[in-house]
């Protein structure tokens, strides 16, 4: 849980140390007329006050939405406030999540605390410390949570992890809990089932986490290519026409730089260029990923002059590098990659 909430007090705080706005025409802070395509918003502050019929990808400190969305959501922001139905799915990273009306898809939410008023059209999986779910759930329900209560019905399977556990309403199918303190007032039609708590939550925990991660990597690529779109442009066509390259050059500056860095320090006279070397090293391997899944969203969908590949190759290559084992390799090829990309 702790790791979790980190993520998600991380990323809001990089949502909100980079309060950005770019060309209102695909991204916006404040949707206030009717989007017939996808919509896309950042900034401190973002409302959307008239209907999208797409999709809708917002970033910010606080997301408020107010009309309805004719497809699904990805919103990532300090404080979540839905107050109209989504038509979709929903993933959502946040400290605070309200969801006040009826969303038709499946919800994923990572926050501290989760309020649910409205329908989850198809379940979800909800994970955070305090977690209340009041209204109907028209499929399976899964929470890992430190405090959780359900009110409302569910048609499918309940299946809680959390420390204290209240139940109320009817569950059609069964419930499977793993609780310290476990208080049932509902009408339960299929099983009553127990499982190990511990062993239970470090799945889920270790799930969250990943699933945080990735989405704080989308973000990322997203913002760095927002924020220097003239720079990674310059340094993705130069992975495009050389990657073999791209990647010997990387592999060069990873292994030499450290001893080059060594040997700053040795001198005791380069020991603040060392220490400039040591960041710009740490900096350099943080954003080399970023260029490595620009690259293969642009390999994935070429000639697309959108934020779509992008979000793609960093969906791709963050669940890649989340891999046991195999992640390990492709994270080191992202960053070589990226690191190569770099050089020219």
């Amino acid at each position: 849980m702790k790791a979790q909430t980190l993520s998600i007090l991380l990323l809001a705080l990089l949502i909100t140390l980079v309060p950005i706005t770019v060309s209102a025409a695909t991204f916006t802070q404040n949707i206030d007329s009717p989007v017939r395509d996808n919509a896309y918003a950042t900034g401190n502050l973002i409302q959307v006050n008239a209907p999208i019929s797409g999709d809708l990808y917002a970033a910010g400190q606080t997301i408020t939405i107010n009309q309805p969305i004719g497809d699904d959501a990805v919103l990532a922001a300090q404080t979540v406030t839905i107050n109209a139905p989504i038509g979709g799915d929903v993933r959502i990273a946040a400290q605070t999540l309200i969801i006040n009306s009826d969303i038709h898809g499946e919800v994923i939410a990572l926050a501290r605390d989760v309020q649910v008023k409205g329908m989850l059209g198809k379940g979800g999986y909800l994970t955070g410390q305090n977690i209340i779910v009041n209204g109907p759930v028209n499929g399976n329900l899964k929470i890992e949570a430190n405090t959780a209560n359900v009110d409302g019905d569910i048609a499918g399977n309940l299946t809680a992890t959390a420390t204290s556990l209240t139940l109320k309403g009817t569950v059609s199918g069964n419930v499977d809990q793993g609780t310290d303190s476990f208080t049932n007032s509902a009408t339960v039609n299929g099983q009553l089932l127990q499982h190990t708590r511990v062993a239970k939550a470090a799945r889920n925990q270790n799930y969250a986490a990943k699933v945080s991660s990735i989405l704080s990597f989308i973000i990322v690529t997203l913002l760095a290519a927002w924020l220097f779109p003239k720079a990674m442009t310059k340094r993705l066509k130069n992975l495009r026409k050389r990657p073999g390259s791209a990647f010997l050059g990387g592999l060069l500056v990873a292994v030499l730089a450290p001893f080059a860095i060594l040997l700053l320090f040795i001198t005791l006279i380069g020991i603040p260029l060392a220490l400039l070397g040591i960041v710009a090293y740490i900096l350099a391997m943080l954003l080399a990923p970023i260029l490595s899944a620009m690259w293969l969203g642009d390999a994935l969908l070429p000639k697309r002059k959108s934020i779509w590949p992008a979000v793609l190759g960093a969906l791709v290559l963050g669940i890649l590098m989340h891999i046991p084992v195999l992640g390990f390799f492709v994270h080191a090829l992202a960053i070589l990659f990226g690191l190569g990309a770099m050089l020219k």
